[in-house]
């Protein structure tokens, strides 16, 4: 068996068909990611920027810098963060839940994360 590209791999996550088998992997986020990427380098730009959003959040909420909100009836969303000007609501189980499928994603097309000042980047392993 012939060893896939980056970009076959890449391909293969943005094929909706394949969305069942992807979730079985613990990667739940790829129609997010994928949407609007049609290049390689698309994907590692809109991987990098969602990490970035969601360790904010994290990083917030563990501080406790985060804000209550009486605009949702349940108890699941009503913190928010502010990141980039916008409103974030967010449960941060669900945050949690998406930081490691963001790793698994990366680690599928065959890249690391690696954090830097700033943000983060990724290498080819």
């Amino acid at each position: 068996m012939e060893k896939l590209t980056k970009t076959q791999l890449f391909n293969k996550l943005k094929d909706r068909s394949n969305r069942k088998s992807f979730i079985k992997m613990g990667i739940v986020n790829t129609i997010k990611i994928t949407k609007y990427a049609d290049t390689l380098n698309d994907f590692k730009g809109a991987l990098i920027h969602e990490l970035d959003r969601l360790k904010h959040i994290k990083e917030l909420d563990h501080k406790g810098c985060y804000s209550i909100s009486s605009e949702y009836d349940n108890d699941l969303y009503d913190r928010y963060v502010w990141y980039l000007g916008e409103k974030q609501y967010y449960r941060i189980s669900k945050v949690m839940h998406q930081i490691k499928s963001l790793y698994l994603m990366a680690n599928y097309v065959v890249y690391n994360i690696l954090p830097r000042i700033g943000g983060h980047d990724l290498i080819a392993k």
